[in-house]
């Protein structure tokens, strides 16, 4: 027997998305600055604390995207058998313990690069769970005709946590040091402490399917949708070279440029206003252009952007890295519309 869930919300619902939405709203609008603090931090530290090399810096960059491809598709089939709001729960104290673990590790003079890479996918397979898990929470808390308001809400806070994150980030870091990731954890705790406070929902009653057979299902469905078919597709590739450019960024600007923390900071935080723009243009692009169309261009003009970086080493650093940094503002076109997409199969 299935455990007693919320009530369900009515399509007929006030203009408001409700007290549930706001609350899942606010813990991931401070726990998206915290995601900005803790991928601003974790390099700096490697680079200038470690002296970590090139090689190493990308490994640890690697272990960031490497849950996605890994943990994807069982994460999605144990969600769905799992409760909602406990699996929120949990996925950000693994985040908040992970985190801490670092600054401890340095202070007991044991903090190393393997210690970071473990940490950091650890760290990103919470996310993952936590990221399928959250767009199901919108599927049962809100409803249809206000999803992607409430998505447009959420990716508004994303991009607004990618503007002032890094500044905060460079400024934390001169402040506190590696104790500035114990701020990135707070955020995290914060967050589980916001998805607490909401009334009970999302308790799943045990499949009767194979684990198997939902994994196959889930990759036939991704397949024969033409437009995840596309999307799958084209992130992999994306994905391939994120590690790249993550690698790349923070080594050309300490060690190359020879640009300060809070110089960083503030040029990636300058060049993330357009990010903010981009959500707040989203609803209305996708409507016009579709998202058949939107999603190839833009992947394509996210990956032309990273070519801006050749031209550092001969004009000013910090203004071409925001103006290429800038030139990711479509990313966030793309992510309403197919978290859009993803809430229509959490509701099939």
């Amino acid at each position: 027997m299935s455990s007693p869930a919320a009530a369900p919300v009515r399509e007929d619902a006030p203009r408001g998305l409700g007290r549930a939405f706001n609350l899942l709203w606010l813990g991931q609008s401070v726990s998206n600055v915290g995601d900005r603090i803790n991928v601003f931090v974790v390099p700096t530290v490697m680079i200038l604390l470690l002296h970590a090399s090139a090689f190493q810096v990308g490994l640890v960059g690697m272990a960031q995207y490497l849950a996605i491809p890994v943990l994807s598709l069982a994460a999605g089939v144990l969600v769905d058998r799992w409760d909602l709001r406990r699996t929120l729960i949990w996925c950000d104290l693994v985040r908040v313990l992970a985190i801490a673990t670092i600054p401890v590790a340095y202070w007991l003079d044991v903090l190393s690069v393997p210690l970071i890479f473990v940490v950091v996918a650890l760290a990103n397979a919470a996310s993952v769970f936590f990221n399928i898990g959250y767009t199901a929470t919108i599927s049962a808390i809100v409803p249809i005709g206000g999803r992607v308001r409430a998505y447009s809400h959420l990716e508004g806070s994303r991009s607004a946590a990618e503007v002032v994150g890094p500044a905060v980030a460079g400024v934390l870091y001169r402040l506190l040091g590696v104790a500035s990731l114990l701020v990135d954890a707070a955020t995290f705790l914060f967050s589980a402490a916001t998805v607490r406070a909401m009334r009970p929902y999302g308790a799943r009653s045990p499949q009767r399917e194979p684990m198997w057979t939902r994994l196959v299902a889930g990759v036939r469905l991704n397949w024969n949708d033409p437009v995840l078919r596309g999307t799958v597709l084209g992130t992999t590739l994306l994905n391939m070279g994120g590690p790249i450019f993550v690698t790349v960024l923070p080594i050309l600007a300490y060690r190359g440029l020879h640009l300060s923390v809070p110089t960083l900071g503030t040029v990636m935080s300058v060049a993330a206003v357009a990010a903010v723009a981009g959500a707040l243009l989203a609803q209305r692009v996708s409507g016009l252009v579709g998202a058949d169309r939107l999603m190839p261009w833009s992947v394509f003009l996210h990956c032309l952007a990273g070519l801006g970086i050749l031209a550092a080493p001969a004009l000013p650093p910090a203004l071409v890295l925001g103006v290429t940094l800038s030139c990711y503002c479509p990313e966030s076109l793309i992510r309403v519309q197919y978290l859009a997409i993803e809430s229509r199969i959490w509701s099939a």
